[in-house]
C-alpha cells in the first residue's frame, strides 16, 4: 500500500530552497487545475481553507526542481501532473479524499517539510501512518483514501507530488 524512502538533512535544505524559489503553475498546467478542488479553487468541503493552504508550482517552468526530482525519484518530470505545497496552520484538517478527483495520479510522493509540535498524523486508508522529515512516503494517492489529523500545536507544511505513471495504475505492493 505504501512505501517509504530517506532523505538527508542536507537533500531536504535544498528541497526548501528550490520550493522557495519555485514559480506558479503557467500556460496549460494553470489551465488544468484551474478547477481542482483545494488547488485551482479555493472551495473545498475536505478541509478549512482559512487554516489549510494548497499552493500550485509549475510542473513545466522550475526545471531545477524537476531535475532534482527526477534525480531523488528517478522518475522522469514528464509523469508530473502536479505539485504543491500543503501548509496546515493550528487546528487545520484534511479529511480522507482520493486524488485523482481531477487529475491522473498513480503514484504520490509527501515530503514532510515542517512537522507540527502535535498532531497533523496522516491517516492512509483509515490508518495513522508515522511520517518525519526524513522519510518521504510513497503511495498510491488515487487509490488509496488518505487525509491528516487535525494539526494540534504548530505547522505542518508538506510538499506533495503527483506522479501518473504509464502501467503503475494498479495497487502498490503492500509493506
Amino acid at each position: 500500500m505504501y512505501r517509504t524512502s530517506s532523505i538527508t538533512d542536507e537533500q531536504l535544505l535544498f528541497l526548501k530552497k528550490l520550493i522557495d524559489k519555485a514559480d506558479p503553475p503557467v500556460g496549460a498546467h494553470l489551465e488544468k487545475i484551474a478547477t481542482v478542488t483545494g488547488i485551482g479553487d479555493d472551495n473545498s468541503d475536505r478541509f478549512d481553507t482559512e487554516l489549510l493552504n494548497l499552493h500550485p508550482l509549475g510542473t513545466f517552468n522550475n526545471p531545477e526542481l524537476l531535475e532534482w526530482l527526477e534525480n531523488y525519484t528517478g522518475i522522469e518530470s514528464k509523469y508530473i501532473t502536479n505539485l504543491h505545497v500543503n501548509t496546515m496552520q493550528e487546528g487545520a484538517y484534511f479529511l480522507p479524499h482520493i486524488d485523482n478527483y481531477h487529475l491522473k495520479v498513480s503514484e504520490t510522493f509527501t515530503f514532510l517539510l515542517d512537522k507540527p509540535v502535535t498532531g497533523g498524523e496522516f491517516i492512509l486508508d483509515g490508518r495513522n501512518i508515522d511520517i518525519n522529515c526524513n522519510k518521504v512516503l510513497i503511495f498510491n494517492g488515487g487509490r488509496y483514501p488518505h487525509g491528516v489529523r487535525k494539526v494540534k500545536k504548530g505547522i505542518r507544511k508538506s510538499f506533495i507530488v503527483f506522479y501518473d505513471i504509464p502501467n503503475q495504475n494498479k495497487p502498490a505492493p503492500l509493506l
